[in-house]
């Protein structure tokens, strides 16, 4: 019975140390691991209620709701959290019709009289009894811009530049709201807040209209970034505390 014991174990060991069993198990090893998964279940969707809110289904896998949806011009894609999206203006953009793309609330044109005289959608800067100062710009070399100041009444308008000089400039544009309004609104320090209107540029730098003084006179002048201040053109001086020029929508009623 001993003799019987030791035969079947020497069976055993013979055949698994035998070249072709070794080649058998390695190769079974080999396939099980390429065929193991390597999706992880949580990436696995079959509807849009098995993936976050913010994502929905798609081939069998959760993607962002925005990669199915294609925006427009000055658009963003939002999403929501019930698995939709959708597009909406831009900050600072405004849509003024649902037919119409997304733009600016604002823009500046070409001077022209009537447009002065007809002017309850120009921003001012102050205004008396007799004169009205409206936010205008002017184009230098380099495509730089600068802030003016239109002097209007009913029968003369002059344009006033940063040297306090009053001058009727051919290229000015004035500064017309299409919807909404415009508010100056106390800043310091070069802080820029949202909304506020941009102005130009000067080089590579995007500037804003900014004014200083006291009511009833204040005087426009550029707020650049990069000097923290308010550029004011009737001294030249770089003023700290200003207000600048912001743009706001009317409440949805």
């Amino acid at each position: 019975m001993g003799f019987i014991r030791m035969g079947f174990w020497l069976l055993i060991i013979s055949i698994e140390f035998h070249p072709n069993f070794r080649r058998a198990i390695a190769s079974t090893r080999a396939i099980t691991s390429i065929t193991a998964p390597l999706i992880s279940p949580d990436d696995i969707c079959s509807l849009d209620e098995d993936c976050p809110l913010t994502e929905k289904c798609s081939k069998a896998k959760c993607v962002s709701s925005c990669s199915k949806i294609t925006c427009g011009f000055n658009e963003g894609c939002q999403v929501n959290n019930d698995h939709t999206s959708f597009c909406r203006c831009l900050p600072n953009f405004y849509r003024y019709d649902i037919t119409h793309e997304c733009k600016l609330p604002y823009q500046w044109v070409e001077f022209m009289k009537n447009q002065l005289v007809n002017g309850s959608r120009l921003v001012t800067v102050f205004e008396n009894i007799v004169h009205r100062y409206v936010v205008a710009r002017l184009m230098g070399e380099n495509n730089d811009v600068y802030p003016l100041e239109g002097k209007i009444s009913n029968n003369n308008h002059t344009f006033r530049d940063f040297a306090g000089r009053l001058k009727n400039y051919n290229n000015a544009e004035v500064l017309l709201i299409k919807s909404g309004k415009a508010k100056w609104i106390l800043s310091s320090n070069g802080a820029i807040l949202n909304n506020a209107i941009v102005l130009g540029k000067i080089g590579n730098e995007t500037i804003h209209a900014c004014r200083v003084g006291s009511d009833p006179y204040f005087y426009i002048g550029l707020m650049q970034p990069s000097t923290k201040s308010c550029n004011n053109f009737y001294d030249n001086r770089m003023i700290s505390d200003y207000d600048i020029l912001i743009h706001e929508m009317y409440p949805i009623q």
